[in-house]
C-alpha cells in the first residue's frame, strides 16, 4: 500500500492541494482512510500530515532552488500550504531552518 501511495505522490502530486485529506488519498489508492493512515504511521513512523508536509517542503525547496528570486508567498501557495505561518512552522520543523536561512545555505 505504501508503495502505491508513494507512486501516487510522485506522479499525481496531490500534496500540492492545500485541502488534501487522508480520505482523498484513500480514494485514489482504493483503500480505507484507516488503512492509509495506519500504513503511513507503521511503515514511515509519522502521521499522515507529517508525511504530506515532507513532500510539500521538498517541493518548496525545489521551487526555491530553481527560482532563487521567487517570493515566499508564491512558494507556500504552490507547495500546498494553506497559510504562511503553517509553511514557516513546518519548514523549520522539517529542515531545522527558516526558508530564508535554507535558501542562503543551499
Amino acid at each position: 500500500l505504501l508503495l502505491h501511495i508513494i507512486q501516487l505522490m510522485k506522479t499525481e502530486r496531490p500534496y500540492l492541494r492545500s485541502d488534501l485529506k487522508v480520505g482523498d488519498i484513500a480514494g485514489m489508492v482504493g483503500a480505507s482512510q484507516r488503512a492509509v493512515s495506519d500504513c503511513i504511521k507503521i511503515v514511515q513512523g509519522c502521521s499522515f500530515t507529517h508525511f504530506i508536509n515532507t513532500y510539500r517542503i521538498d517541493y518548496a525547496k525545489l521551487l526555491m532552488r530553481q527560482q532563487p528570486d521567487i517570493k515566499i508567498t508564491e512558494v507556500y501557495i504552490r507547495s500546498g500550504f494553506a497559510n504562511e505561518a503553517s509553511f514557516y512552522r513546518t519548514f523549520k520543523t522539517i529542515t531545522g531552518l527558516t526558508p530564508r536561512e535554507w535558501a542562503k545555505n543551499d
